[in-house]
């Protein structure tokens, strides 16, 4: 259970003694809020205490609204942001998915040609004389392993550019 304070605060030049389960600081600042308010609405009238007492309770509860309706804004904008980070995460794996799968088929298709040259050269060993038509066509061969080596190696770095690009989405808290 918490402990009751006996706070006594000034506002509008009037004390007033309050008994309070809210920390002491707390209910001062309150209290001095309150005294600032009467005071910039009374700006030297003379109007009743009562009158000011509540024409600063209805600017006090203006702003409580004003903050209220921004921090409703924030968090639908929140929710917005944290949606499109989720669309986001599922695009890039997705992505990642497709990436994999093309990296997967890259692989095969290197693997392929490979064993093709190797068996190529293999022939080409065994014979004295190389047709040119063969040196042309593994000269075809190993021009397009490279090529699809280069390829692997530009979606392997797509591919860290995406991770890097996710961990920097995290890392920010979306």
């Amino acid at each position: 259970m918490s402990e009751i304070n006996k706070v006594t605060v000034l506002i509008c030049g009037q004390e007033y003694t309050l008994s309070t389960d809210m920390p002491r600081e707390y209910v001062i600042k309150l209290a001095d809020k309150v005294d600032a308010k009467m005071k910039e609405v009374s700006g030297g009238n003379n109007q009743s205490l009562s009158q000011t007492a509540v024409l600063a309770a209805m600017l006090i509860s203006d702003e409580y609204y004003n903050e209220k309706d921004r921090t409703e804004k924030l968090a639908a904008q929140t929710a917005a942001l944290d949606r499109d980070v989720k669309n986001y995460e599922a695009m890039l794996e997705e992505a990642q998915r497709r990436f994999d799968a093309y990296k997967k088929e890259q692989e095969e298709a290197a693997d392929n040609l490979r064993s093709v040259i190797a068996s190529q050269q293999a022939r080409l060993d065994d014979h004295e004389n190389v047709p040119p038509e063969a040196a042309q066509r593994i000269e075809e061969l190993e021009n397009r392993c490279k090529d699809v080596e280069s390829s692997f190696f530009d979606l392997q770095m797509e591919n860290i550019r995406l991770q890097n690009e996710l961990e920097n989405y995290k890392d920010k808290g979306y």
